[in-house]
């Protein structure tokens, strides 16, 4: 897409499966229509467009990056209707520092909403206890990630939140897109 259209063109995908054509034209700035005669395909096309919001920035430094997660949208097939979850329903979010583009490694995640009642993820809590810092609870309940360092060879990073019904939205954010270090 990026050797044959430029930012603004417009991209048609006559089948659009699972939306990846849409969700890269999106993220490169073209406008696309996509279209697919199976109902499945435009839900999943649907809950993959309806996605996370996250901001992203710089540290004053400019060698490492945070990432803010501000809640997400998930598409209710049984209805149709692409309805906004707010932060309280995001149970667990996790950020790959350094995307491949062809799996998700979870290498930070937190649970902004504490551990609610899940007793597999107390337990894992209290197991990794004598191997955590003293105050990682608190890092991990959090809808700021803490600073990480910037990918390697202009490499994305990848983002993924899971809600408390189970819906999961994954974004891939590239180089190119993140901020200058906040002023001041």
């Amino acid at each position: 897409m990026l050797m044959t259209t430029d930012p603004g063109d417009l991209v048609l995908d006559p089948t659009c499966g699972s939306g990846v054509t849409a969700d890269v034209a999106e993220e490169w700035g073209r406008r696309w229509v996509t279209i697919d005669v199976s109902r499945v395909a435009v839900a999943v096309a649907r809950q993959k467009l309806a996605t996370s919001a996250y901001t992203w920035h710089r540290t004053t430094d400019g060698t490492s990056l945070v990432v803010r997660l501000l809640g997400c949208d998930t598409y209710d097939p049984s209805t149709g209707a692409v309805r906004e979850t707010n932060q309280d329903h995001i149970d667990c979010w996790m950020i790959d520092t350094d995307h491949d583009q062809m799996s998700f490694v979870a290498r930070l995640t937190y649970f902004p909403n504490g551990l609610r009642n899940d007793a597999g993820l107390k337990a894992a809590m209290r197991s990794l206890g004598p191997d955590l810092v003293p105050d990682a609870q608190s890092h991990i309940i959090s809808f700021r990630s803490q600073p990480f360092a910037v990918p390697p060879d202009d490499r994305p990073i990848a983002v993924k939140a899971i809600t408390d019904t189970g819906a999961e939205m994954n974004t891939v954010i590239h180089p190119h897109a993140w901020q200058a270090p906040p002023e001041g």
